[in-house]
C-alpha cells in the first residue's frame, strides 16, 4: 500500500487531526528571477523586492576586495557577510574590476577570481542574491578611476591613483579619459571585442552559480569625445543589443542590468530608449548633486520620492523593473539618515528596487569618498539604521497596503490559499519583533517572517 501522509491517513480513518499547517513553514530557496512588466517574480510567481548594498568602494583598488585582509581571508569574508545578513538585505551588487580579473592581457588572475566567487558563494549561503557588476569610473586607475586594465591604454599611462577628491571631473576635462573611451567604442585594436569576449568567458564560469541573479555590463558608461546624449541614445543601446543575446545564450536564467551614463542620475531622466531586449532591468543611479558633492546635508524639505519618480516613470515607459543601482550620502552629514530613509519610503511607494552605495571595511578610502555605511573597524555608521528596516521580500499575491515606520510594518495582500510570503525582519534590530497575521499563520525563521496564507486575504502586522 502506498504510504500516506499523516493528515491524509487520519482523514481516511476518520480520526481527529491536529496537524499544524504552519509547523513546517520555511523560506523558499533562492532561484532565478524574471521580469514581468515592471515587476520581478520568482519561480513561485511571487513578487520580489530587492533591497541591498554595494560591496563597495574598497573593491576599486588592489587587492580588489570590499574589506581589508590581514592574513585570514575566510575570517574577513565571514565577518563581512555575517554583518550584511543582520541588515536583512537580499541582494549584493558586487563590483569587479577588469583590471583585477585580467591584469595582464590574456591571463586571468585565478586567485583573485576564486576570492570573488567565494564572496558570491558566501552570500548565497546566507540567502542573499548577487549582481555581478563590471565597475569603472573614468576608465582606469592611472586616471584616478578604476575598471579597465592598464594594458588597454596605449603607451605608459602612469601608476594607479585613488587619492583624487574630484576624480569625476575627468569625464569632462581629461583628454586621455576621452581617448580611452573613444578607443573602446570604436573598437580600436579590437578592444571592444576583447571586452565582449571577457564577458562571455566570465558568464560561462558563473552561469551555474545558484546565487547570481544577473550581470551589469558596465557601471556608468563613459562617452569619450562623443556628444553625451548622442552616445547614450545610439552607441550604448546598440552595444547592449549586440552583447546581451550572446550572454543570454550562455546563461538563459540571468537578468541583465543596464545602466546609463552617470550624469543622467541626478536628473532621473534619460535620452536612451528601451533597448530591443527581453530579460532586462533598468539600473540607473540617483545622487542629488548638491547633497552628494556639497558640504551640507539635505534640508528637511528634501525627499527622494520626487527624483525617484522620474526613474519609475522610465520603468513604466519601458515596461521593465527598475533597480536604483547606487544612491547614498556621505557619512556625518546632518539629515543623512532621514535622506536615506526617504529612499526606502519611495522604493515602497513606487515599486522600485535599490542597492545602497556602499559597504566597505577599509582603512583606506577611495578618492576621499566617505560613503561606506560602516567605519574601518566594521562598526555601523548612522546610515545603517534607516537601511536595515523590514520590507516585503516576496509576496504570493497582490499587495493592497504597505506602511513601514521605525517600529511597525503593516501590510495586506490578496492571493491564493497556500501561498508562502516572506517579510524581511533584520536581525540587527527586529529579531524580537512581534508578528501577527490575519488570514494565515507565521513562522519567524532566520531574520524573516514566513507566512502561509490560509485565506485569500492576508493582513500582517510586525511591531518591535
Amino acid at each position: 500500500m502506498r504510504r500516506l501522509a499523516p493528515l491524509a491517513l487520519a482523514t481516511l480513518l476518520g480520526c481527529p487531526t491536529e496537524v499544524d499547517p504552519c509547523a513546517a513553514i520555511t523560506p523558499l530557496p533562492l532561484g532565478p528571477l524574471h521580469a514581468d512588466g515592471t515587476t520581478l517574480r520568482d519561480g513561485a510567481d511571487r513578487e520580489v523586492a530587492l533591497r541591498g548594498v554595494n560591496a563597495g568602494g574598497r573593491s576599486k583598488f588592489a587587492p580588489y576586495l570590499p574589506f581589508d585582509v590581514d592574513g585570514d581571508f575566510d575570517a574577513a569574508l565571514d565577518s563581512y557577510l555575517d554583518r550584511a545578513a543582520t541588515w536583512g538585505v537580499d541582494v549584493l551588487r558586487v563590483p569587479f574590476s577588469w583590471a583585477a580579473l585580467e591584469p595582464t592581457q590574456g591571463a586571468w588572475d585565478e586567485e583573485w577570481l576564486s576570492r570573488y566567487v567565494a564572496l558570491l558563494d558566501g552570500a548565497h549561503a546566507r540567502g542573499i542574491w548577487t549582481i555581478v557588476d563590471l565597475h569603472q569610473d573614468i576608465y582606469a586607475e592611472p586616471f584616478c578611476g578604476d575598471g579597465f586594465p592598464a594594458w588597454t591604454i596605449p603607451g605608459d599611462p602612469g601608476p594607479p591613483q585613488h587619492d583624487c577628491a574630484t576624480w569625476y571631473l575627468g569625464y569632462f576635462d581629461d583628454p586621455e579619459v576621452a581617448a580611452a573611451f573613444d578607443r573602446l567604442w570604436t573598437n580600436q585594436d579590437g578592444l571592444r571585442d576583447q571586452l565582449d569576449g571577457m564577458w562571455e568567458a566570465l558568464v560561462t564560469r558563473l552561469a551555474d552559480h545558484p546565487g547570481v541573479l544577473g550581470y551589469e555590463l558596465l557601471n556608468e558608461p563613459g562617452w569619450g569625445s562623443l556628444d553625451r546624449d548622442v552616445f547614450t541614445s545610439t552607441v550604448l543601446p546598440v552595444w547592449y543589443e549586440e552583447l546581451v543575446p550572446r550572454l543570454q545564450a550562455i546563461d538563459g536564467d540571468a537578468l541583465f542590468f543596464l545602466d546609463t551614463n552617470g550624469v543622467e542620475g541626478p536628473a532621473a531622466s534619460t535620452v536612451m530608449e528601451r533597448p530591443a531586449l527581453d530579460g532586462i532591468v533598468f539600473a540607473p543611479h540617483f545622487y542629488h548633486p548638491t547633497i552628494i558633492l556639497g558640504p551640507d546635508g539635505p534640508s528637511i524639505e528634501d525627499d527622494a520620492l520626487t527624483g525617484l519618480s522620474g526613474w519609475a516613470a522610465v520603468g513604466a515607459q519601458w515596461d521593465v523593473p527598475v533597480l536604483i543601482g547606487e544612491f547614498g550620502v556621505p557619512v556625518g552629514r546632518d539629515g543623512g539618515p532621514a535622506w536615506i530613509g526617504s529612499h526606502y519610503d519611495a522604493f515602497d511607494t513606487l515599486g522600485l528596487h535599490g542597492t545602497l552605495w556602499e559597504y566597505s571595511v577599509s582603512t583606506e578610502v577611495w578618492n576621499a569618498e566617505a560613503l561606506s555605511i560602516v567605519y574601518p573597524t566594521g562598526a555601523e555608521t548612522e546610515l545603517v539604521a534607516p537601511m536595515a528596516r523590514p520590507y516585503l521580500r516576496a509576496v504570493a499575491g497582490q499587495v493592497s497596503e504597505l506602511v513601514v515606520d521605525d517600529a511597525h510594518l503593516s501590510a495586506a495582500w490578496a492571493g491564493q490559499v497556500g501561498g508562502i510570503s516572506e517579510i524581511a525582519l533584520p536581525s540587527r534590530s527586529w529579531a524580537d519583533a512581534t508578528v501577527t497575521v490575519q488570514g494565515g499563520c507565521v513562522a519567524q525563521v532566520a531574520g524573516r517572517a514566513v507566512i502561509l496564507a490560509t485565506e485569500e486575504q492576508v493582513r500582517v502586522d510586525a511591531i518591535r
